[in-house]
């Protein structure tokens, strides 16, 4: 194998790394607002049901959360 092939790999995965991040930010944003949007929705309506929906969308976001941490933390993307 020639260093130039792995260099490509190499290249191949920080863009995959860039993509990935980029998809993991956009869920977690989404996440983070339905959580909010749902919580304030179900403080106002009473609804327990609401409430913990909202936890759920929380819980999902901390999720994405951690994705990012660990995908960014040998620090080859932004």
């Amino acid at each position: 194998m020639s260093a130039d092939c792995c260099s490509a790999k190499e290249s191949a995965l920080v863009q995959l790394r860039v993509k990935q991040s980029r998809v993991l930010k956009i869920v977690l944003f989404i996440n983070l607002c339905m959580f909010f949007i749902e919580f304030g929705s179900g403080l106002i309506a009473k609804s327990t049901a609401r409430l913990a929906d909202s936890l759920d969308m929380l819980g999902d976001a901390a999720v994405y959360g951690f994705s990012l941490y660990a995908l960014n933390r040998n620090g080859l993307t932004s």
